[in-house]
């Protein structure tokens, strides 16, 4: 909860007010399951392969008992690449608790690298989350546990939310399928490139001395070697702009 992003499609001036230096952070879990907000739960601060175990074997059942059990025993699990996720103990017991049911890293099931925008969690809920616990400035780790509980309490209070988050994550996989497989985040970068570049006006203006479309573009280069072709063409008339050649 550390970080704040503010999305705009012109620069929006946003700034925070510190009142002071002190730093605190915490390490939050949240899950969603169907129309349910499990957690949120805070996880030590130094969180490793065991005590995410611990999470896993002890916490972790107990906040699923408000979902229907034809619901559990259907359930599938899914984390990121992090470290103590990726730890030999914790994909063992997720290979007996969640047996072909789980997505992660080295998992039965893959999941692709730095894809915020096919995980709920990441495309929703964290953002509005944090727009709730941040609405003003928070002075005190107890403070912050508490925002953190009323933004959830918050969010539940909205029946119909995750129907909607539900109908974004299926227009997000259809359209990262109608793509073949190239992630519709990366597809996005690329057509604002060729929109931008083929502009004539655009290399008159541009001052900068690595514009940022040029450097998402080589983030997603760099992550997904497979990125369509029609892609190279303006690639390759930056490149030779900002270089001087003709």
């Amino acid at each position: 909860m550390h970080n704040t992003h503010v999305w705009c499609d012109e620069n929006p001036h946003a700034y925070r007010n510190f009142r002071d230096q002190r730093n605190f952070s915490m390490i939050v879990w949240c899950g969603i399951v169907g129309d349910v907000l499990i957690g949120p739960h805070i996880l030590p601060d130094r969180l490793t392969g065991n005590g995410y175990l611990n999470f896993l074997q002890h916490v972790l059942p107990n906040v699923l008992e408000e979902v229907p059990l034809g619901i559990l025993r259907q359930m599938w699990y899914l984390h990121d690449g992090a470290p103590p996720h990726f730890a030999r103990q914790v994909r063992d017991f997720l290979n007996v608790e969640y047996p072909n049911r789980w997505i992660g890293r080295n998992g039965p099931i893959h999941w692709p690298a730095r894809s915020p925008v096919l995980t709920p969690c990441d495309f929703y809920l964290w953002g509005h989350m944090k727009q709730l616990v941040y609405s003003e400035p928070v002075n005190y780790i107890e403070e912050l546990t508490a925002r953190i509980r009323v933004a959830a309490e918050t969010i539940r209070e909205d029946p119909t939310v995750f129907g909607r988050v539900r109908a974004s994550l299926e227009r997000r996989a259809r359209d990262c399928i109608d793509n073949n497989g190239f992630p519709v985040v990366s597809i996005g970068i690329i057509r604002w490139v060729e929109c931008t570049v083929t502009e004539p006006s655009y290399f008159k203006l541009c001052t900068e001395h690595t514009p940022i479309h040029l450097a998402l573009l080589d983030e997603v280069v760099m992550l997904h070697p497979a990125a369509p072709q029609p892609s190279t063409r303006p690639i390759d008339q930056t490149l030779r702009v900002q270089t001087g050649r003709t």
